[in-house]
């Protein structure tokens, strides 16, 4: 008996979304490139990670397009991409400003070029804070999606980074009130405020995303992406000893000393002093000022320095061997492989496809999926399997309202294979016995003369006919992009309905019927 080809309901070439909804009005390629900029994008490091198939992006583009066309910038966006570089970069360079411009006297500082250029850094992150309240939606790792509703948006901002972002550009527009009147008072506080932009380091764990997402894109080498990890923190570290000592040292040396000569000008020494407490590196005659801050300024080197060196260091430690442990891991398996596809010679364009394969399996996520499976109870494993497959089986018409316990059982029998582009997954003539669950990824549709049908996507299967009655294939099926499917085979469907005889006989019953009305 042949086998029933499934019907296919998607075309094989799709309209791009945008080209769909801005197709009418002035200046349409224009408003049609400015809406690509705001939308999810594959260009972007993180979005084939949450979304791993052209389908799943193409269901959240058209989402966005309908749900929240109400300028809403998407957070996986070339936009955002470039947006987070680009203030990033300006964030860290604008703390290295903010020391410099400490190390002059408070009346030269608040009139030499770094103070001044931090107030227009200032601007830009301000820019940033309104973005990001009212306009830029957020990844929800719980929920699993990105939120674009504009109240959610400006409320999980405003309990996150807000008020963190919103003090540390504070300082320079407090001067404008400064500047209007310099009073006693207002110098105070305008010199005390300079601590808050150390509230800018809430925003390191999105440098450091930023740093990863730079690696990815340009391709970095793992050693070249260390260095530089390992340069920001120690930048950290040393942009705070030098901004807290600095900002102490000026404002008690503002109050207690009249000597104003010694704050008229840069002293790099200061930096020198800061950096060789910190480091405990050199403790005697680093100030001398013949004053209390210099002594009040040493003492707190010193204690922060001793502190800072151990929380450090552990830290450190800590982090190296988690990072090189999973690299190790990832490259160590990777190695290996290349080293057994040359022992064997195997075709350059071969070896390419592995590494193909290989970077879409764990999308930069190394992971051993057997052993983890080995750790967890049976229970546990069937209830992340249901989750994962579940409306994958409950598609198929012959598997609705099955039992749970039937469902249970099918879904004990999946396994997992992955496809590369161009794979041949069925070939039109071979005898079937299993059927194909798509997980993520499109595959193509072709009739035994080479014509193409359709394509099936996320969620959709095939070859279902083929587990219950034997046949030859009428169709072949190929991967359009790689692809992440679950396979049922004849075998172990038998062996799951074996002590359902009865449920068997209904979907063989359904089968038939089915094929009949064909």
């Amino acid at each position: 008996m042949e086998e029933h080809l499934t019907v296919c309901g998607l075309p094989a070439r799709e309209e791009p979304v945008i080209n769909q909804n801005i197709d009418t009005g002035i200046f349409i390629l224009l408003r049609r490139k400015c809406k690509a900029w705001v939308m999810l994008s594959p260009n972007h490091p993180k979005s084939k990670v949450y979304y791993k198939s052209y389908a799943e992006r193409r269901k959240e583009m058209t989402r966005h397009m309908v749900k929240y066309n109400n300028f809403i910038i998407h957070p996986f966006s070339l936009f955002m991409m470039y947006w987070e570089y680009f203030i990033s970069i300006l964030e860290i360079v604008s703390m290295f400003i903010f020391c410099v411009s400490n190390a002059y006297s408070w009346a030269v500082m608040t009139d030499n070029g770094s103070f001044l250029l931090r107030r227009y850094v200032d601007v830009f992150t301000t820019i940033d804070v309104i973005l990001r309240l009212f306009f830029v939606g957020y990844y929800d790792s719980v929920m699993n999606k990105s939120v674009l509703r504009r109240w959610a948006i400006i409320k999980h901002y405003s309990f996150t980074l807000f008020i963190p972002d919103m003090l540390s550009s504070v300082n320079s527009h407090f001067y404008a009130l400064y500047e209007l009147d310099d009073n006693e008072t207002n110098g105070t506080i305008l010199r005390w405020s300079r601590l808050l932009v150390l509230t800018r380091f809430f925003r390191i764990p999105i440098w450091f995303e930023t740093l990863e997402c730079i690696k990815k894109r340009i391709g970095l080498s793992v050693v070249v992406s260390f260095c530089l990890r390992m340069l920001l923190l120690i930048s950290i570290v040393l942009c705070t000893c030098y901004t807290l000592g600095l900002v102490f040292e000026n404002a008690i040396e503002a109050t207690y000393s009249t000597e104003e000569a010694k704050w008229q000008y840069f002293n790099i020494t200061r930096f020198f002093g800061v950096t060789a407490k910190v480091m405990l590196v050199y403790i005697k005659d680093i100030f001398d000022y013949e004053l209390i801050a210099g002594e009040i300024i040493s003492v707190w080197c010193m204690v922060t320095g001793f502190i800072i060196n151990v929380l450090f260091l552990a830290t450190l430690m800590q982090a190296i061997s988690r990072y090189l442990a999973i690299t190790k891991n990832s490259e160590r398996l990777l190695s290996e492989s290349h080293q057994y596809l040359i022992h064997h010679q195997i075709p350059s364009n071969i070896r390419h496809r592995f590494s193909d394969y290989f970077l879409f399996k764990f999308q930069n996520r190394f992971y051993r999926e057997e052993k983890i499976h080995k750790m967890l109870s049976h229970v546990l494993n069937d209830q992340i399997m249901i989750s994962i497959t579940k409306e994958h089986v409950e598609r198929v018409e012959f598997f609705k309202d099955l039992h749970e316990d039937v469902l249970v059982s099918l879904v004990r029998k999946l396994k997992l294979e992955i496809f590369l582009t161009g794979d041949i997954i069925v070939k039109s003539g071979d005898m079937g016995d299993v059927m194909y669950f798509i997980n993520y990824g499109t595959v193509a549709i072709y009739t035994a003369a080479g014509k193409e049908l359709c394509h099936l996507e996320d969620g959709a299967h095939f070859g279902e006919i083929a587990l219950i009655f034997e046949g030859p294939r009428v169709a072949t099926v190929s991967a359009v992009t790689p692809c992440e499917l679950f396979v049922l085979s004849r075998k172990d469907y038998t062996e799951s309905l074996e002590p359902y005889p009865a449920i068997k006989a209904k979907i063989e019953d359904i089968a038939r019927k089915r094929m009949g009305q064909k």
